[in-house]
């Protein structure tokens, strides 16, 4: 029988076992749905048992799945969202907060105090663009604001780290709380690509590094884990986002560019670090102990996708169908002049202008169905937005998208229509998960198929986007 390797896949909505072979077809899956909570706004939680205990319960399904095929499984991965955060007792292992969201922001007016004639040397050190989404912020709340944590603090047993960290720890129970160096420097906490915590970066935020994991390559042994019968050597620890790019194989070049579109949007592009535009993050997807190793990308985010559309569907108390949208689209093609734009601000924009979030409006008042396409272009425009800046430094001879959203041929075609570039669609709706197996198991195929849009001439859907374009310089200018 040849090799099997498992992915963990953490998510925001769920968390996922995947059981891949050698071709890469997946041999066995499990999901169990998560919960997330909006105590306020800006304030995003969900609950660290919970999500623990969702682990457990798709590993006992996939090795129920599996049988006597779980003496197959030669590693194991577990990927998890990259910026969110927990305090737990390192002894206990009992959770002594709520998981922060990566979206959760609560702290973001301490940290613009923080920030204050600091922000171009934090961006440079770390390749990020501060804000309170990344982790440093969320450390510093949790610090001041739980008693169970200060208590944890004084008496040398507090931990507090992104949420990939608590969960290796309860799955493999290691002496000391690790996390893996992609995870770890979407704290804010890490030089690029380092592999130690910064100590001018820690004395910056006030964060004591007794509280930190130790940190780890992307593949290290990270201890093993429990399925079946079966001990199974957890080989590599990694973000959700950080597979998906190289899930595409011979795909995964320089001139590529690769979108992840799901409740927010991700888009990487393979360039050297020194190259990226500084209104972009500067982002590892793989830090091994050899530099040599290392794959950094360019990374834009938008951070409402389909999180717009369904603000969209709840302000209007309906969803679309695809004939809605079918006609929304002829609607807006008879009459383009009268599509609005849509300022989509609800959270912060994310790349390249980073607003933080405010009240969404559109450019004038039109139907539910043109409302609607203002909507969805709002998302490419976004995108475009991110495009043209990696376009001042590295050319792109074709998208590769993936993602919940994708799975809407109109947005597919927008994409196409305003990049003007053809794009492929991915209808691998595990890319990120098969590419963490693919690290795993260098003999596996992507076997990924494609669909391919080709861009059709629309002036008047790119006049829409220099107008909110232009709409976003003069927001970004004023603040």
């Amino acid at each position: 029988m040849s090799p099997l390797v498992l992915i963990l896949d953490q998510g925001g909505h769920s968390t996922r076992a995947l059981v891949f072979d050698g071709t890469g077809a997946l041999v066995a899956q499990a999901s169990q749905a998560i919960n997330t909570v909006t105590r306020q706004p800006s304030w995003i939680e969900q609950d660290a048992a919970d999500i623990v205990a969702s682990l457990h319960a798709v590993l006992a399904q996939v090795a129920n799945q599996l049988g006597v095929r779980c003496q197959h499984l030669s590693a194991a991965g577990l990927i998890v969202q990259r910026s969110s955060l927990v305090a737990w007792n390192r002894l206990s292992l009992q959770p002594l907060s709520p998981v922060l969201s990566w979206q959760d922001t609560r702290n973001s007016a301490w940290l613009e105090n923080s920030l204050v004639g600091k922000r171009d040397v934090i961006r440079d050190k770390t390749g990020l663009y501060p804000n309170a989404h990344y982790g440093a912020s969320k450390i510093r709340w949790l610090l001041d604001n739980l008693p169970a944590v200060k208590i944890a603090a004084d008496n040398h047993v507090l931990c507090i780290a992104p949420l990939a960290s608590f969960l290796q720890q309860q799955l493999t129970h290691p002496v000391e709380p690790v996390v893996d160096a992609v995870i770890a420097s979407r704290t804010m906490l890490t030089e690029i690509s380092a592999m130690t915590w910064s100590p001018a970066l820690l004395d910056l935020f006030g964060i004591p590094s007794a509280v930190l994991p130790v940190i780890m390559p992307t593949l290290a042994d990270y201890g093993d884990l429990r399925v079946g019968n079966c001990n199974v050597p957890l080989r590599l620890l990694g973000g959700d986002q950080s597979f998906f790019a190289v899930s595409h194989g011979i795909l995964f070049s320089e001139d590529a560019v690769f979108i992840n579109a799901g409740t927010g949007a991700f888009i990487q592009q393979k360039m050297p670090a020194a190259s990226v535009p500084n209104a972009m993050l500067c982002a590892p997807l793989l830090i091994a102990e050899d530099p040599a190793n290392n794959i950094v990308v360019a990374e834009g985010t938008v951070n409402a996708a389909a999180s717009a559309l369904d603000w969209f569907w709840q302000r209007i108390g309906l969803t679309f169908s695809t004939g809605d949208w079918l006609a929304a689209i002829a609607q807006a093609d008879r009459d383009p002049d009268s599509v609005p734009y849509f300022i989509n601000r609800v959270t912060a924009t994310g790349s390249p202008d980073w607003l933080p979030a405010a009240e969404p409006v559109f450019s004038k008042p039109s139907s539910t169905g043109l409302e609607a396409v203002a909507v969805l272009e709002a998302i490419v425009f976004a995108l475009q937005r991110n495009l043209d800046c990696l376009n001042r430094v590295q050319g792109c001879g074709k998208i590769v998208l993936s993602g919940g959203l994708s799975k809407l041929d109109i947005f597919c075609q927008c994409l196409a229509d305003v990049t003007e570039k053809i794009v492929l669609r991915c209808d691998d709706v595990e890319a990120c998960a098969r590419g963490a197996a693919m690290q795993l198991l260098p003999e596996m195929v992507s076997g990924s198929d494609y669909r391919e849009y080709i861009p059709c001439g629309n002036p008047a859907q790119r006049q829409r986007y220099r107008q909110w374009s232009a709409a976003m310089d003069l927001l970004s200018s004023t603040g």
